[in-house]
């Protein structure tokens, strides 16, 4: 073990070595620099900056002393050593969780309240990179105190640079799930969100969509948020962006608003939802693209009886349809999955227009298609969906049977009664068996 003095003891005294363990990382260690000279303290913080430019290792009573620092009364060790602490939150998780554990909290929520640009922007990034790690140290009142510093700051209308700090941080908050924030914390801070999201910055509005999104996510279900019209219009806006990431939250965000409100459901239309989102499918038919439109589809428009005829005429339904064409098995189970959900909340009009839609030779295909790759989540979609089709057509099933045996699909459906999966052979049987009833009254072949 290599240990070096900083300088005799008559001299400086007030850490005492630096240790340089077997496996290469450093040790330092500190005696009483918080009671040497400001200039003492300065050339520690330097000597430490130094450090972190090679594996080093802290004890735990030099994260106290730096905590310590942060309150000095002396500006320039006040603002060098928040430096310090910012370079060591980015270092690891552990020295984080030291810093927390240490109270670094306190110093930083006053730093944030100060005068000083500076201070506010330094504590603005480690407040964030605490809270990207979900400490149990971070319970209730810490969250809502850090709200409240937040409300606080920004109430002095700061730059947009500290809005997009102050909205990361709150993302942050809002994804954990250790000790999440109280409702009335969240009561006070909604209000900054909703004006964000008219700011003309897109990365400010954007990002306060983000945080309304993961306020609405199934986890946050107790909040019951709800909103009116005009955030609906100003959430349509940025959907129309060019943003791919963007348009995909809000369309989850939307699913979880307005599911099932027709009256909502309705503001989307008015300002051509669809056709926003049938762009979006065009110019990038990506997974993440479609997974949004299908949820969208399924909590929204599946849900809502008022406009679901005005849906399967559109054309992203037609859309949506092809893409059941894919030969990735991951969209063949959220495509199936959503007209499996289609049929299911539909009825005997809404499957008539599900064949002039051409839904049941894409069906067919698809069905064909996966007896040969096997995937029983698609086997499963799909045949679920023909036999909520037959059972809900009667008045339409010779029609409905023509076109599954012109396509080639009841030879499919007579092989899956044998299947080994019972889920598959049970939907097949009951396919067949209601094919099998009405042969008295549809054309046959078997």
């Amino acid at each position: 073990m290599l240990v070096v003095m900083a300088k005799a003891a008559d001299d400086t005294p007030h850490f005492t070595s630096i240790i340089e363990e077997p496996d290469g990382t450093i040790r330092l260690n500190v005696l009483g620099i918080i009671n040497s000279t400001y200039e003492e303290q300065y050339e520690l913080i330097k000597l430490v900056n130094n450090m972190l430019q090679m594996p080093t290792s802290f004890h735990d009573d030099f994260f106290t002393t730096l905590i310590k620092l942060m309150d000095s009364k002396n500006e320039t060790i006040k603002y060098e050593s928040l430096k310090t602490v910012f370079y060591i939150a980015n270092n690891s998780t552990e020295s984080v969780h030291l810093l927390v554990q240490k109270g670094a909290i306190l110093p930083l929520l006053n730093h944030l309240q100060s005068d000083d640009k500076n201070l506010n922007h330094i504590s603005l990034h480690v407040f964030n990179i605490i809270l990207q790690n979900d400490f149990l140290e971070n319970d209730e009142a810490t969250k809502s105190n850090i709200i409240s510093a937040l409300i606080n700051f920004l109430e002095c209308k700061p730059a947009d640079e500290f809005i997009l700090q102050s909205i990361h941080i709150m993302a942050s908050m809002f994804t954990n799930q250790n000790n999440p924030l109280p409702l009335n914390a969240v009561k006070k801070v909604m209000p900054y969100l909703l004006i964000f999201l008219k700011n003309p910055n897109f990365e400010i509005s954007s990002g306060s969509a983000y945080c309304i999104f993961l306020l609405t996510l199934d986890v946050n279900q107790k909040y019951h948020l709800t909103f009116d019209d005009s955030v609906f219009v100003e959430l349509l806006r940025l959907l129309k962006t060019k943003n791919e990431l963007t348009q995909q939250r809000i369309l989850t965000l939307f699913s979880s608003l307005t599911e099932k409100n027709d009256k909502q459901i309705g503001i989307l239309f008015d300002n051509g939802i669809l056709e926003t989102m049938k762009e979006m499918l065009l110019e990038n038919p990506s997974l993440e693209n479609i997974m949004a439109s299908v949820i969208f589809f399924q909590k929204n428009f599946f849900g809502s009886q008022k406009f679901m005829e005005e849906i399967i005429k559109s054309d992203i339904f037609s859309l949506m349809i092809s893409f059941l064409e894919s030969d990735d098995t991951r969209v063949q189970k959220y495509i199936s999955g959503m007209f499996l959900v289609g049929a299911f909340k539909g009825d005997a009009k809404h499957i008539l227009l599900f064949r002039q839609a051409k839904l049941f030779p894409a069906l067919c295909n698809l069905l064909i298609k996966d007896e040969k790759s096997y995937d029983k989540k698609v086997l499963s979609n799909v045949l679920a969906t023909i036999l909520e089709i037959t059972s809900k057509a009667e008045d339409y099933k010779c029609q409905i049977f023509q076109d599954f045996e012109e396509c080639g699909a009841i030879e499919v459906v007579i092989r899956l009664e044998s299947d080994e999966d019972d889920e598959i052979q049970g939907f097949a049987k009951e396919i067949m068996l209601f094919y099998d009833q009405h042969g008295n009254t549809c054309s046959k072949r078997y």
